[in-house]
């Protein structure tokens, strides 16, 4: 009795486990976009993005050395749901780091917003300036980190509170 009861228990936390990582039907819609700094491509980097809106989930992006935005919400490529971002840059450990203004790291100051409609080819192009605050080079950018893992994003605090 007792091992049938733990093999039920254990057989309805997996089932919990999967339902919560097949995305609850959240409708993703594709999206690419352009990440620049006065006007100039910037990349290659990560950007992760909050939903404004609580209980709506949340995404990160690619930027390659053109700039060019490749977004993921469950899978790598798949896009975004519908819905308001905020979005903060953060340098691509795997990468030299660069300098961009600091406002842009922080979720509390980024003035970067991302708005995504529920159509798809969604195009967001995210424009930085060099007169927003002073520059910084991302500290956890060393040469001894591995590159970014979009999957260990998903683990951070800000993420689980907009998986939420």
């Amino acid at each position: 009795m007792q091992r049938q009861t733990i093999s039920l228990i254990f057989g309805c936390a997996l089932l919990l486990t999967m339902a919560g990582c097949g995305g609850g039907g959240v409708k993703i819609y594709t999206a690419s976009g352009e990440l620049s700094l006065d006007g100039e491509p910037f990349g290659p980097t990560s950007i992760r993005l909050i939903p404004l809106k609580e209980g709506n989930r949340s995404a990160v992006g690619t930027v390659d050395k053109s700039g060019k935005i490749t977004f993921t919400t469950l899978k790598t490529g798949d896009g975004l749901p519908a819905g308001q971002y905020r979005v903060a840059v953060g340098i691509d450990p795997g990468e030299p780091p660069r300098l961009y203004p600091k406002i842009y790291g922080d979720f509390g100051s980024s003035p970067l917003q991302a708005n995504v409609d529920a159509v798809n080819d969604n195009q967001l192009k995210l424009q930085m300036t060099k007169s927003a605050g002073p520059l910084i080079k991302d500290p956890k950018a060393t040469p001894a980190q591995a590159k970014f893992d979009v999957n260990a994003a998903f683990e951070t605090e800000a993420f689980k509170a907009g998986a939420k």
